[in-house]
């Protein structure tokens, strides 16, 4: 939001940390036993260090501000939930679970709230949290409990 912007080079390999560049003193830095031959070969050249520091703090800016730039539509674009409430018999015998349900938004930021009879905030809800769908939108549930013979209104907000 500030405009701030920092570079890091970092390599994995088979999901483990691999190694790292440090731009300070534009030497490559072995975190595995394998990458310690490519951190010996990257050291002894230092126009490669050179490279790679003038790269991070040069081009590499600037290629993420022209992909923020370009994608500035689509990061900016809000789309609202669609919402459903169910239920299901509770985890007790006079009991049923109702579960709020909101998918397909985005951004993440969203909050969900249960209300008792227009008024009355339910804390004791429980949610898996924030959770992504396949097309990059998300979704939330939120579940509460009631007792059978409870004849307040509930309200999914």
């Amino acid at each position: 939001d500030d405009r701030t912007t920092a570079a890091f080079w970092k390599n994995s390999f088979h999901g483990e940390d691999f190694g790292s560049f440090d731009r300070e003193q534009g030497l490559f830095t072995a975190v595995a036993e394998k990458a310690q031959i490519r951190e010996k070969v990257c050291n002894i050249h230092k126009s490669w260090g050179n490279y790679i520091k003038d790269y991070l703090e040069k081009e590499c800016i600037e290629w993420l501000k022209k992909h923020i730039l370009y994608g500035k539509e689509i990061l900016e674009q809000k789309v609202a939930p669609e919402v459903r409430v169910y239920n299901r018999p509770g985890s007790e015998r006079n009991s049923v679970a109702l579960t709020c349900m909101a998918t397909g938004f985005y951004p993440r930021t969203i909050d969900m709230t249960w209300v008792r009879d227009g008024e009355t905030q339910m804390d004791d809800a429980h949610t898996d949290g924030i959770l992504p769908n396949e097309d990059e939108t998300y979704q939330m549930r939120k579940t509460i409990e009631i007792d059978l013979e409870d004849k307040h209104s509930y309200t999914c907000w």
